[in-house]
């Protein structure tokens, strides 16, 4: 009887093939799970958390723009901003749906939560307009941190970046009525949230990856032919949008913690408002909307 209690006390056992097993074993792979989630979830709730309070700030500073029409004050971009919710509401709830679902699949055995620091080269431009022709392209930069959770192939990787875009007018008709020259070097300062979603092959140590994702950016600053006095005195005059929602798609390789990446943006919202004079209009930013290609170096601890 005592041999038997002993057996059964025992910290292994045998299965039907004779051979010994271990509860503990998994016992500890059990909880090391919990574990591993716990503090992922954590790290994701911050990450949220610090992301929705960084554009509740930038909201409250930069939507409601005031300039003179004439010799009134007006608020405007009230319609562009209803314009941009709703690009920023339906492109989010696909978006996090989809993600949702492929979470769902991928599962937990092989999920990993890294975080990392990036930096890298913008080349942006906008699209010309009726107003705006000769648009050509300026070279800017960007740098920001990271996160990523990956999972069976699949990869979520939210970022924070401060990005600097822009373009520049040559000899624009629009440069002449609107900035007050031919030829301008226009730039915005901005602060980034993309949220890309990738999907790729893991070879171990590399993996290659394709990515597509919104992101919504706001301008805190900017400069008209390297004049930042220049550019606030022309913002506070016009109507100029101060945010822009949009998607991109890129492609990239990873190894060793290193992670090369290359991005298209295409911005959904226009640069500016309506501005009419005598029935026409004069903002050729109306209809102008940004787009960036980006080559990034990445490095995930």
């Amino acid at each position: 009887m005592f041999s038997t209690v002993s057996l059964f006390l025992g910290t292994q056992s045998r299965d039907r093939t004779g051979m010994e097993v271990n509860p503990l074993v998994f016992e500890t792979s059990a909880s090391t799970n919990s574990a591993i989630w716990a503090s992922a979830g954590a790290k994701v709730e911050l990450f949220l958390k610090s992301a929705m309070l960084l554009a509740l700030f930038f909201k409250n500073s930069t939507f409601f723009v005031a300039f003179r029409n004439g010799m009134r004050l007006t608020i405007v971009s009230k319609s562009s901003m209803a314009l941009m919710f709703n690009l920023m509401n339906t492109t989010m709830k696909k978006f996090f749906s989809l993600l949702a679902v492929v979470i769902f699949i991928a599962g937990t055995a092989s999920a990993q939560l890294r975080y990392g620091v990036k930096g890298g080269a913008n080349f942006s431009t906008l699209t010309e307009s009726s107003l705006a022709d000769n648009v050509k392209g300026v070279t800017g930069y960007q740098f920001g941190f990271l996160f990523q959770y990956k999972a069976s192939g699949f990869a979520f990787q939210p970022e924070v970046l401060y990005s600097v875009k822009g373009a520049e007018f040559d000899n624009s008709a629009a440069a002449v009525l609107y900035l007050g020259t031919g030829s301008v070097a226009y730039e915005t300062q901005n602060i980034e949230i993309p949220l890309n979603l990738q999907y790729g092959l893991d070879m171990g140590i590399a993996r290659a990856y394709l990515q597509a994702g919104p992101y919504v950016s706001f301008v805190t600053g900017g400069f008209i032919d390297g004049d930042a006095d220049v550019y606030d005195s022309w913002k506070e005059a016009n109507a100029v949008n101060t945010i822009d929602v949009g998607v991109g798609v890129g492609a990239g390789f990873e190894y060793m913690g290193f992670q090369l990446a290359a991005k298209y943006d295409f911005g959904l919202v226009p640069m500016g408002d309506e501005q009419l004079l005598l029935g026409a209009q004069v903002n050729p930013f109306y209809d102008m909307k940004t787009r960036n290609l980006s080559v990034s170096l990445a490095y995930l601890f």
